[in-house]
């Protein structure tokens, strides 16, 4: 394919992740409400979609580490990659994200999220 891109479009390394091309997708998400972490079905869906494009890389919207920090609407919206009651759900469906990316040659990233210093909410010790 001749294109005025070569360089776009040529493939390169780093450590030991080859990208297929240099169209690497931000970190994005499609937040659909999923209260047990899990990465629900209609997200799956759009990052396949994204990865069809042919881009070489696509990186899911921010993930909490732990449940302190969930995030804003309490972590709802979120694929949960901390211990959790569904964590065999989670890691499942972390799987068929991999495996539905991997179907278009697109490398599978995850974007994780920690809401630092005010993650920590001291309780009120003095009663008041």
């Amino acid at each position: 394919m001749e294109t005025n891109y070569p360089i776009l479009l040529s493939p390169f390394t780093v450590r030991n992740v080859t990208f297929k091309n240099r169209m690497l997708m931000a970190p994005m998400g499609y937040c659909v409400d999923n209260s047990d972490g899990v990465m629900h079905y209609d997200n799956l869906d759009y990052y396949a979609k994204l990865a069809s494009t042919g881009i070489a890389r696509v990186t899911t919207g921010d993930c909490p580490v732990n449940c302190i920090d969930a995030g804003y609407g309490g972590g709802k919206m979120h694929l949960a990659l901390y211990d959790n009651p569904n964590l065999m759900m989670v890691k499942g469906s972390i799987t068929k994200y991999v495996q539905a990316l991997h179907r278009h040659n697109a490398a599978a990233f995850v974007e994780l999220m920690h809401e630092g210093q005010s993650a920590f909410r001291p309780q009120n010790i003095d009663g008041s």
